[in-house]
């Protein structure tokens, strides 16, 4: 390291950074295509719903805190699909903040404006944690994101509930909500990642 003019600033690396034969790193965009993309939206048992879909895509075509990719991609699939926010009105939002790491649209359908739908969206254990759900169905599903996140896959928790109407939302509303299903977002890689990676380059 000191040979090829290596500046380390954390000394405990040293010998980590030893051990190493091959390094691979990424800059985003090299090897994956830099856009995110919704790979799945499933239930509780893992297969793939539309009735998840049409309600992630409330949540993030809905979302004003924040302009991100995820609710990007998530908008995209579900143009994609025929999805539109035709005949649903936003009631309110308690933006997505990386302390608590989820976010929160009231909507309501237009042919029925006393019936308010709350849905969330975050990250899985902090979503989960609100939900009504026996532990070992918790234990299921956190095992799910977990297996997926070892495949490169991002996985988000969607759930819903009912708020009081006439009643600013507030995070005290959001408990025992009834769990939706998972969203599975990827950067895909470029078709000729492959081959760039097989010939060292």
């Amino acid at each position: 390291l000191a040979a090829a003019g290596v500046l380390v600033r954390r000394l405990d690396a040293i010998e980590d950074l030893g051990g190493i034969d091959t390094l691979c790193t990424d800059k985003t965009g090299t090897l994956t295509v830099g856009v995110m993309a919704l790979a799945a939206a499933v239930d509780a048992d893992g297969r793939e719903s539309a009735a998840v879909l049409a309600q992630a895509h409330l949540n993030a075509a809905f979302e004003t805190g924040i302009d991100n990719p995820i609710d990007a991609a998530i908008v995209e699939a579900g143009r994609q699909a025929g999805l539109a926010t035709a005949g649903w009105s936003k009631i309110d939002e308690i933006p997505y903040d990386f302390a608590r790491r989820r976010l929160t649209i009231v909507v309501a359908a237009d042919d029925r404006p006393g019936e308010h739908l709350m849905i969330t969206k975050g990250a899985v254990a902090q979503v989960l944690a609100l939900c009504t759900l026996e532990e070992p169905r918790r234990e299921q599903l956190a095992s799910y994101a977990r297996e997926q996140g070892e495949r490169g896959v991002r996985v988000l928790a969607l759930a819903r509930g009912a708020p009081e109407e006439g009643e600013a939302l507030a995070h005290r509303h959001l408990g025992n909500l009834v769990f939706i299903g998972l969203q599975g977002m990827i950067d895909p890689p470029r078709a000729e990642a492959v081959a760039a990676v097989d010939d060292g380059h």
